[in-house]
């Protein structure tokens, strides 16, 4: 398959599962691992229907051994999923490390992530300007939930009295840029957590 074909296969996967239809789109990614030809994404997107139960049987074992392919396949989304399993687990030390990964591939929501561990001193010495650092990162690539965490600390008087008022003229702003975005594309992941 030409690589034109195989993003048309990815695109044609997109489309099903987003229109609803989850089985035709489970079906199609089982198919394209099959066939060697699937993305990284492709197998965290199969890990995630089994895991929530998506167009199969919920089975969270699969769903978390197709992260793990997905990992090795080289998806940074993958580490950050599996990093929120950690967390949850009480395995921070697990979590920071695969969201330091998936960073260091500078993908956005692994700095969100680990901006809330910094935040909240989650298996960390909570540090809110590293934080912040964090959150300015993913803002700058354009992701809203960033700009609203970065907002809420202003809002907390992080910055002092003076930055409260930046905090809620960036809260107005990145709820404007969110549902802008939101009208554009609803799957875009600049709007997600």
């Amino acid at each position: 398959m030409t690589p034109d074909a195989n993003d048309q296969a990815s695109r044609e996967v997109s489309r099903l599962y987003w229109a609803g239809q989850h089985k035709e789109a489970l079906a199609l990614c089982l198919s394209l691992v099959d066939s060697g030809r699937a993305a990284a994404w492709i197998l965290s997107l199969i890990g995630r229907m089994y895991f929530l139960g998506i167009g199969t049987a919920r089975d969270r074992q699969a769903g978390l051994s197709w992260y793990r392919r997905a990992v090795a396949a080289g998806d940074p989304g993958a580490l950050v999923f599996l990093s929120g399993f950690e967390r949850q687990s009480g395995r921070y030390s697990e979590a920071k490390a695969m969201l330091d990964k998936a960073a260091s591939q500078n993908y956005p929501l692994a700095f969100i992530q680990l901006g809330y561990l910094y935040d909240h001193g989650f298996g960390v010495e909570r540090d809110t300007r590293r934080a912040r650092q964090y959150y300015e990162e993913a803002a700058s690539q354009g992701y809203v939930f960033a700009k609203r965490l970065i907002a809420g600390q202003l809002l907390r008087g992080q910055d002092g009295l003076i930055g409260i008022p930046r905090g809620l003229l960036m809260l107005l702003s990145a709820v404007r840029e969110y549902l802008k975005i939101r009208i554009r594309d609803p799957h875009s992941e600049k709007i997600r957590r």
